[in-house]
């Protein structure tokens, strides 16, 4: 019974030393918190280093540093301590120094030294109403697991303070894991980058990140796609030199600006501009877009220019083509000039998925080619002739298409859920484009073409892989040069001369079975190309014949490659040598 009492007495006076233990407590730390000053934070950066951390902050014009042990630190719902003295809540930070307002920091940087050393900075977001104050843009977490689900939509970055992140819908600028791991998931959009400071990141098949992988094991960059939203590719403010070369605007020197408001509440302002020196003319253009809605956004925008045009990207891209002019006199592309304006809508369905139409007016004009342009290794080697690949006679009798106007209606269905755009190792490419010209539209030139592409992009093995593509060309009657379909050379019918055949409709089919060595980055492919082209008046699958190649690639991956192809028409033909510093298609 004695004991009994003792125990009861016991207990009553740990309840009493608890509560009063509390109320001291608790009313001291009230109380050191109620005599803090709210400061304005400006700065706030992590940084870890094997197990050792750094925490810097700027508030009030004076810096704060502060030493911790990655290994101490305490996370639970709602707090994250680093050490005694500095704690981070959901809408706050609250050191010895004072408390801070944390609900408008936005991502600044994060990046990598080594494999040791990662961090990343916070800045606090400008007040831009009356009040100062801004309704938050962020999701924030702190102890708990963030998670932004499947058709959900963060307007700014995805922040969480010692936890994981997984993404499921769509972040619009950056996602970032201080102390834990960051995961998007498949259908997940990431437009920023995505940073975990000490945790890793795990990126599924189908999501979409546009910026930099940033986690202990280093810094990857992504390929950037946005798909079809042409104002966002400027980024938020952007200034980039320009340069290309080639054989009738030989050297061209210019640089382009973008100015664009990240939650695109303002358009996006664009100009671009230089001078190319063989053809003694200035270069330009001026436009804007304007992204309306987010997740199902629709872009609206337009530009007037000058410019040096051609519609030969797809088989020598622009890059391409002013390496092999510098280094070999080599120019594949043929060019004409236009001046006047342009304007479009667009509808993004999702990332994957994208409808438009446009409608540009242009004057024509022809342009010359400069034979004698300087290259390094090819000095005694002349540069061809502009559109030499159709018949001089020809050429002649159509030059008048080169000096009138063009008013042309563009529409196109896009899909792509590739996963890069320099170098896709898998995923489905889907093109419809329809154009019409004259008539109505007014102009010059009369025409309507249509053309239907699909790819696949087929890994095999882990090393190996099986490319595929259909390019489909119909017009109703016979197309201006500038709009002809030509086949032969590199990216098309590998075995036949560059642009051997021409036609107002055109099938053309390409396979590559690609396989790639780890070490060194060597990469080989077997090449088999078909295709034909027949006039407006025939049948593309009755009339005509086909034209085949088969042909070997060797090159180091993601750098320089080596076609080298061999017709199947005629034994006699030699082989074709074509040099690509990009994917082939």
């Amino acid at each position: 019974m004695i004991r009994r009492k003792e125990r009861i007495r016991l207990m009553r006076n740990l309840k009493v030393i608890f509560t009063v233990l509390i109320a001291l407590f608790g009313s001291r730390l009230h109380a050191v918190e109620g005599d803090m000053t709210t400061g304005q934070l400006t700065r706030l950066a992590f940084e870890v280093e094997g197990r050792d951390g750094r925490v810097q902050l700027e508030a009030d014009g004076v810096s704060y540093d502060l030493e911790y042990e990655v290994d101490r630190i305490s996370s639970m719902p709602g707090a994250l301590i680093l050490k005694e003295g500095f704690e981070i809540r959901p809408d706050s930070l609250v050191t010895e120094w004072g408390v801070f307002s944390i609900g408008n920091l936005r991502v600044d940087s994060v990046y990598t030294q080594g494999k040791r050393v990662i961090g990343v900075v916070f800045k606090q977001r400008r007040s831009t109403t009356t009040s100062g104050r801004l309704s938050s843009r962020n999701r924030i977490s702190v102890g708990e697991r963030l998670i932004v689900q499947e058709n959900d939509f963060v307007r700014g970055d995805a922040i969480c303070f010692g936890a994981d992140v997984r993404i499921r819908g769509e972040v619009n600028q950056n996602a970032v894991a201080v102390f834990g791991e960051v995961t998007i998931a498949h259908g997940g959009i990431v437009r920023g980058d995505v940073a975990a400071i000490k945790g890793s990141v795990q990126i599924e098949s189908g999501s979409t990140v546009y910026g930099e992988i940033v986690s202990q094991q280093g810094t990857k960059r992504t390929s950037g796609r946005r798909s079809g939203r042409p104002g966002d590719d400027w980024g938020p403010n952007v200034f980039k030199p320009l340069f290309s070369y080639n054989r009738v605007d030989g050297l061209f020197l210019g640089a382009k600006l973008a100015f664009s408001d990240p939650d695109s509440l303002l358009p996006t302002v664009f100009a671009s501009g230089g001078y190319a020196f063989m053809s003694e003319k200035w270069q330009h253009e001026v436009g804007v877009h304007q992204r309306i809605f987010e997740k199902y956004s629709f872009g609206l925008g337009g530009s007037f220019f000058r410019r040096t045009a051609t519609d030969d990207e797809w088989i020598a891209p622009i890059f391409e083509t002013t390496l092999l002019s510098v280094l070999a006199a080599e120019d594949n592309a043929d060019y004409y000039e236009e001046k006047g304006g342009r304007m479009y809508i667009t509808f993004d369905a999702s990332s994957y998925n994208q409808v438009g139409v446009a409608y540009q007016f242009v004057k024509l004009d022809w342009l010359d080619h400069h034979p004698k342009l300087w290259a390094l290794f090819g000095s005694s080697k002349e540069f061809r002739a502009n559109f030499s690949s159709v018949p001089a006679v020809e050429r002649r009798s159509r030059m008048e298409e080169f000096d009138g106007k063009l008013g042309e209606l563009t529409a196109w269905y896009r899909f792509d859920n590739s996963d890069a755009d320099d170098f896709a190792t898998r995923g489905w490419y889907g093109e419809l484009i329809y154009s019409a010209a004259g008539d109505d539209l007014k102009g010059d030139l009369a025409y309507d073409r249509l053309t239907a592409e699909i790819r696949r992009y087929q890994p095999l093995t882990r090393r190996q892989a099986l490319n595929v593509r259909m390019k489909y060309g119909i017009a109703g009657r016979e197309l201006p040069l500038i709009r002809s379909f030509y086949l032969g050379g590199s990216r098309t019918i590998r075995g036949l001369d560059h642009k051997g055949i021409k036609g107002d409709q055109m099938l053309l089919g390409n396979l590559e079975y690609v396989i790639r060595f780890p070490r060194p980055k060597l990469e080989t492919a077997l090449l088999l190309d078909f295709g034909k082209t027949t006039g407006s008046k025939e049948s593309i699958f009755s009339d005509g014949d086909f034209h085949s190649s088969i042909g070997l690639r060797v090159g180091i991956t993601d750098a320089i490659k080596i076609d080298v192809a061999k017709s199947l028409d005629d034994s006699d033909e030699s082989a074709k040598i074509w040099v690509l510093f990009q994917r082939s298609f």
